[in-house]
């Protein structure tokens, strides 16, 4: 692993987006965040992109549970997945039953600037493309999020979890 040879300021966005994944971290997300410091960009000051970062990185230790799950899209009854809208959330997520498996790896969202890091969010596991419902999806976007979310789905372990209604 990189050393990192600059301090970073970690600022959050939106706390709201990680509050639906903090449970599933084993560690303190702090000490996760010093481990990827020296996985950041540098800061560019003449990049004119709000396209955000989206970094991947597998570290030594476990970092928590991940919330995703392969599934078959022939799946049995054993394995079966379903469509429903998770809590405080207005468009519709590919769900599943199933127990969240210890990780290693963590995804970091957010945008660099010059002396640090807005976090978007971050969680356990590995990256995954915008849900095929989410509005902010771009057509180009739309196929491989299609075949990706055709065959994985969002771990829930509790029916108050999701609704079959959306959140008014």
């Amino acid at each position: 692993m990189k050393k990192a040879t600059e301090t970073v300021c970690w600022q959050w966005a939106d706390p709201k987006h990680f509050e639906a994944h903090q449970d599933d971290f084993i560690r303190p997300v702090g000490e996760i965040l010093e481990e990827l410091h020296g996985f950041l960009p540098p800061f560019q000051a003449a990049s004119k992109s709000d396209k955000p970062i989206v970094l991947e990185c597998e570290l030594e230790e476990p970092v928590g549970r991940s919330g995703l799950k392969v599934v078959r899209p022939e799946a049995d009854k054993k394995d079966e997945s379903f469509w429903a809208f998770r809590r405080g959330r207005a468009i519709p997520s590919h769900l599943i039953f199933a127990e969240k498996e210890l990780t290693r790896w963590v995804c970091l969202w957010g945008w660099r600037k010059k002396d640090g890091f807005v976090i978007h969010t971050i969680y356990p596991g590995r990256s995954a493309p915008r849900e095929i419902h989410d509005p902010a999806i771009t057509l180009d976007q739309l196929s491989s999020a299609i075949e990706f979310w055709r065959c994985h789905a969002i771990v829930v372990t509790d029916k108050g979890e999701f609704s079959l209604e959306p959140e008014a």
